[in-house]
């Protein structure tokens, strides 16, 4: 991987677009943090973003009469996530090698639509079979007018990807308009369940994120004279290339947070071992620091689907400000989410037509929230919590303070699940950590720290390999190469994202070994 080391003095603008509420913050050249929050419009998560800078430029001009272009934007998106999750991604078809089309299959493209190309790559990376363009034209009109984005995936793509190639050209031939994901871009590794998968994932919510980016490009052409997003893992990367590989931003807005708490508390304090609790209106994200360092894995998981992306290891939680609070007459159980009353119509407390109990309303009916939030510019409506815990305590034939005071226990106790997930289970004793709670809904005043995150990371961008060799009787020679090809790749990747600035580059390396005989999977 492949990171900056030193960044300009200008302003640096930071925005987090969650479920109910999206954040903004910026940094001056001072060194002063300015911060905005407004609620998200999840019709256009766009819209959020440029309401939030809206409102921090007219902080920061009233303040500093600065008026300008600000030096980057950089953008913790969860547009990815929620395309993936709600189940809004675009068809795709899935092209693999004649044989192959019964494998475990990708779960989120039907077998239906899973085409086999005759062709094949041997793994020495040698054409065994030439790919037979005509088969495949007759097979790509079966999907034609059907689907919006093309997965790629054959046999040994990794050490040789020149098949997919030549299979994409095909696709854009029949199927001019669609977007095509070839699976040694996004996955160049041994392993054919995980790389289609992964690349399938991509291909799914490509032409949204690709849209939204797009959109939003527009909106901010003024505001910034460079956006970029920030990746699962944590680090940045540049608008256009975060459209071609969106599954790298699957866990972007959970992961501003972490970068946000590393730096400002891990690195500038006596504090290095910390667990994050993140609690937003829609859900609860937890993970853990140690050392100074945010835990992350080679895996990203969003729902039931698994990909190979690096990512901060957080571990997310349908319990937020929002969840809704029923009562499930099957069980005779109070039950807290994982539905969520979201921005709009948003919990009752917020007048805008939720009749639903939430957390957040309960938070009210307590006496735990004031009445206004946001500085006073948020008025929230007591009598209107009031009135939706009282109506499920009567399904309940319990008091309005008994019910509430259960709903706050039931939320308590699914995140608590959770810190245990990523602490004692690991093998980590929580008494050794300090916990940083954040989020609209983790500490009583809202906090932007996601946002603040996104604003103080850096770029970074990361490409793997697979490079079978018993340790042995290793050739050090080709494992130089190897790794010195990987390093060029991402440097001219990172100068080309950059343009004419000339930051320090620092590189480091991360390898996956097995014993001889181990399964890979």
């Amino acid at each position: 991987m492949v990171t900056i080391t030193s960044t300009t003095d200008a302003y640096r603008l930071g925005v987090d677009d969650g479920g109910t509420f999206t954040d903004a913050c910026a940094f001056s050249p001072k060194g002063r943090v300015f911060r905005a929050k407004v609620p998200s419009t999840p019709h256009d998560q766009s819209i959020g973003v440029r309401d939030s800078i809206d409102k921090l430029r007219a902080i920061i001009e009233t303040q500093e009469g600065f008026t300008g272009q600000s030096d980057a934007l950089h953008h913790g998106s969860t547009v990815a996530t929620n395309a993936l999750l709600e189940g809004k991604g675009v068809p795709a078809a899935l092209i693999v090698t004649e044989g192959h089309k019964d494998d475990p299959p990708a779960p989120i493209i039907p077998l239906e639509r899973t085409l086999q190309v005759p062709e094949r790559i041997g793994v020495d990376g040698k054409e065994v079979q030439p790919v037979e363009r005509e088969a495949l034209k007759k097979e790509l009109l079966t999907v034609k007018g059907k689907v919006k984005a093309v997965t790629v995936s054959l046999l040994n793509p990794w050490v040789s990807g020149e098949h997919e190639k030549q299979v994409a050209e095909a696709v854009k031939e029949v199927l001019p308009d669609v977007e095509v994901s070839l699976s040694h871009e996004v996955l160049p590794e041994l392993g054919e369940y995980e790389r289609t998968v992964t690349a399938a994932t991509n291909s799914v919510v490509k032409p949204e994120v690709k849209n939204y980016l797009k959109g939003l490009q527009e909106k901010l052409r003024d505001d910034a004279a460079t956006v970029r997003i920030l990746k699962s893992d944590g680090g940045l990367t540049e608008l256009n290339l975060s459209g071609e590989l969106p599954v790298n931003i699957l866990m972007s807005g959970p992961a501003g947070g972490v970068k946000g708490i590393t730096s400002i508390i891990a690195n500038s304090t006596e504090h290095k071992n910390l667990i994050t609790l993140d609690m937003g209106g829609t859900s609860t994200d937890v993970a853990l620091i140690a050392n100074g360092q945010p835990e992350l894995r080679r895996e990203t998981v969003v729902g039931d689907i698994t990909v190979r992306s690096a990512s901060v290891d957080v571990r997310t939680i349908g319990a937020g400000g929002g969840s809704l609070a029923f009562f499930d007459p099957l069980t005779e159980t109070l039950r807290d989410g994982p539905e969520s009353s979201g921005a709009s119509p948003g919990p009752a407390c917020y007048g805008r037509g939720g009749t639903q109990a939430t957390v957040t309303d309960t938070n009210v009916v307590l006496g735990y929230l004031p009445e206004t939030l946001l500085g006073g510019d948020f008025k929230l409506d007591v009598d209107a919590a009031r009135s939706a815990v009282g109506r499920l305590a009567q399904v309940m034939g319990k008091t309005m303070l008994e019910t509430a005071e259960a709903i706050i226990d039931l939320a308590n106790e699914a995140i608590y699940g959770a810190l245990r997930r990523v602490s004692v289970e690991r093998g980590h004793n929580p008494g050794d950590f300090a916990m940083v709670a954040f989020g609209g809904a983790g500490p009583m005043s809202p906090g932007i720290l996601c946002a603040q995150g996104d604003a103080t990371t850096k770029m970074s961008h990361e490409l793997p390999a697979s490079f079978i060799q018993l340790l042995p009787s290793i050739e050090m020679e080709k494992l130089r190469n190897e790794l010195n090809g990987l390093k060029d790749r991402c440097e001219a990747t990172m100068k080309e994202s950059l343009g004419s600035m000339n930051p320090a580059l620092a590189t480091s390396y991360q390898v996956a070994l097995r014993y001889k005989g181990q399964a890979l999977e």
